[in-house]
């Protein structure tokens, strides 16, 4: 389902570890590292999310297709 911006209303605006360890292909761990250095950089708190826009901003990554790449995953709503 998608809302009037486009943008998928299932889908939480933040990136999480896991997301970008599959997206970068990375493993979590430098995943974890790059998003703490992210949120560090924007002087957020240490649990503080990170938007995709903010992280795409920050590391100089294109919006639009990590937005694509995250569409096409799927949702993990479980905890660690």
């Amino acid at each position: 389902m998608e809302n009037p911006n486009g943008n998928d209303i299932c889908r939480p605006p933040f990136i999480e570890a896991k997301q970008l360890a599959e997206i970068l292909g990375r493993d979590i761990r430098t995943a974890q590292k790059l998003l703490k250095a992210t949120r560090e950089a924007l002087g957020k708190g240490k649990i503080a999310y990170v938007s995709v826009k903010e992280f795409c901003e920050q590391n100089h990554l294109p919006e639009d297709e990590t937005l694509e790449a995250l569409k096409h995953m799927t949702p993990d709503f479980g905890s660690d």
